[in-house]
């Protein structure tokens, strides 16, 4: 199968693969540690993503990320319950196919409308010279998965809604969609 990121990343070693932190940047103090509420309800599921050390060329991990029903993931979260494994075996082939995502991936979760989420770190992913893309990464700060580190969808995302644009760091700075989360108003 076709791995993208991994050719992309080959070919453009002279230009590198990176991750550099934004999260103290001063044009995002309004976005760090800032909570939000969920608009919709969400799942919480294992990917394939860049690993948190910075300035490292390709270096991958699985870390959990979190989105909204369809696509790639069920429709909700009983169509999930009724089907496990096929509903996991179709979210890594999806996200192998749309996301260049490889392994296996699972469902971790899922959260209801109006779970919390607070913005832990704020980073770019570059690949070469050209192109590189927001990624946002959130504690679960309510519900059963408290304390669970996930990614929330940003430029980077192919398999569903971005809650996050534009959709890389050379058109500005990450603004939220607030279809998707809003903020938390307790």
């Amino acid at each position: 199968m076709f791995r993208m990121p991994i050719i992309l990343c080959g070919a453009a070693l002279l230009y590198g693969c990176s991750l550099a932190e934004y999260t103290d940047a001063p044009e995002l103090s309004y976005l760090a540690g800032k909570r939000f509420e969920l608009r919709n309800d969400a799942f919480v599921f294992t990917r394939r993503c860049p690993r948190e050390e910075l300035g490292r060329l390709l270096n991958w991990e699985k870390c959990n990320a979190i989105q909204i029903p369809g696509g790639c993931l069920p429709e909700s979260y009983s169509t999930y319950e009724n089907n496990k494994q096929k509903s996991e075996d179709y979210l890594t082939r999806c996200l192998e196919k749309v996301a260049h995502s490889f392994g296996e991936s699972e469902i971790v979760g899922y959260l209801e409308k109006g779970s919390v989420i607070q913005v832990a770190n704020i980073y770019t992913y570059s690949i070469g010279a050209e192109s590189s893309h927001w990624i946002i990464k959130a504690v679960i700060q309510s519900g059963n998965l408290k304390g669970t580190k996930v990614e929330l969808p940003s430029s980077g995302y192919r398999s569903g809604p971005k809650w996050f644009s534009p959709v890389s760091p050379h058109q500005g700075v990450p603004v939220q969609d607030v279809k998707y989360i809003g903020d938390v108003q307790k």
